[in-house]
């Protein structure tokens, strides 16, 4: 697994809360936008992003709380529309 540095993570931050990187660079984690713009020029793409994602929720899956949440497949979006997971 790769290590991430503070500009990784805040590109990927203004890209998952939909903040933009423009914001994002103008916080106080002091990443000027160009530096964010590199990363998504240079790392992310739509393979990549798919890869990451499936990653992550895969790692979630692997360590779910069977005790709380049982053995159920089944989620809920943020609109409540139910998917198998």
């Amino acid at each position: 697994m790769q290590k991430f540095c503070k500009r990784d993570l805040s590109y990927v931050y203004g890209l998952g809360t939909n903040a933009g990187l423009k914001r994002v660079s103008n916080g106080e984690q002091g990443e000027k936008y160009n530096d964010l713009l590199y990363i998504r020029r240079k790392y992310i793409d739509k393979d990549n992003l798919r890869n990451a994602i499936a990653e992550i929720v895969n790692a979630i899956l692997r360590n779910k709380m069977t005790d709380i949440w049982g053995e159920g497949t089944t989620s809920c979006a943020s609109d409540s529309k139910k998917f198998g997971a």
